[in-house]
C-alpha cells in the first residue's frame, strides 16, 4: 500500500513485490515484483498520474534495488557468501540495462548520488571486507574496513562515507547470517574520506 502518513486515501501496488525503492526525490518508485514464469519485472511508478512503466525484465528474481541518481535505478543480485553477485545499472528513461561490477562472492553494495562510485562489500575468510569501486575506469580501492555496504551510507558532498563497522568481526558465512539474524553486532561510526 502506498500513501502518506495522516492522509485519509492511498493505492495498493501489485502483489509479489520482491523489492521496492524511491526515487532521490521520493516522486517515483521503483519495484521489482515477481513475474509469473518465475522471473521478475522492474516498472517505474510515478503516482501522481498512476503511471507505470516497464524498463526491466529478468529470468532470475532475485535482485535488490536502489535508486541513489534520478536517471539510473541500481539492481545487486541477492547476496549470499558462496556465491558471486553483480550490479546492474538500469537508465530510467531509456531502460538500457549496463553492467557495473560482477564477479563478487558475498557482493552487497551502494552507488553515490551521481553514480560515479560504488561502495561494495565481498566476503572473506576476515569478514566482509568494503572496497570503494571508481565506476568510470573501472579501479577497486580496497577501504581495509570490515562491514556490509548495507550498513553505509554516501554523505551528500559524496566525498564522505558513513558506515556501522562492527567491534567484532562477522563470520566468513555473511552477509547469510547477519540476513538471517543469527549474527547481530555491536558496532562503531567510522567516516570515511
Amino acid at each position: 500500500f502506498l500513501g502518506v502518513l495522516g492522509a485519509d486515501s492511498g493505492q495498493y501496488l501489485p502483489k509479489n513485490i520482491i523489492s521496492v525503492t524511491s526515487s532521490p526525490e521520493n516522486s517515483s518508485y521503483f519495484y521489482i515484483k515477481e513475474d509469473l514464469g518465475g522471473g521478475a519485472i522492474g516498472t517505474l511508478f510515478t503516482p501522481a498520474g498512476s503511471k507505470s512503466t516497464k524498463i526491466f525484465n529478468s529470468n532470475f528474481k532475485e535482485w535488490n534495488a536502489d535508486w541513489p541518481d534520478e536517471s539510473y535505478v541500481y539492481v545487486n543480485t541477492k547476496p549470499s557468501w558462496d556465491t558471486e553477485g553483480a550490479v546492474y545499472s538500469i537508465n530510467t528513461s531509456t531502460g538500457i540495462f549496463t553492467k557495473i561490477l560482477s564477479g563478487v562472492r558475498g557482493m552487497t553494495s551502494k552507488v553515490n548520488q551521481n553514480s560515479t562510485k560504488m561502495l561494495y562489500s565481498k566476503t572473506t575468510p576476515r569478514g566482509p571486507e568494503l572496497n570503494i569501486y571508481t565506476i568510470k575506469s573501472g579501479t577497486t580501492i580496497n577501504l581495509g574496513i570490515y562491514t556490509f555496504a548495507d550498513k553505509c551510507v554516501f554523505a551528500f558532498n559524496m566525498l564522505d562515507i558513513y558506515c556501522a563497522v562492527p567491534l567484532n568481526a562477522p563470520s566468513e558465512n555473511n552477509p547469510d547470517l547477519w540476513y538471517q539474524g543469527i549474527e547481530s553486532y555491536s558496532d562503531q561510526i567510522y567516516k570515511i574520506n
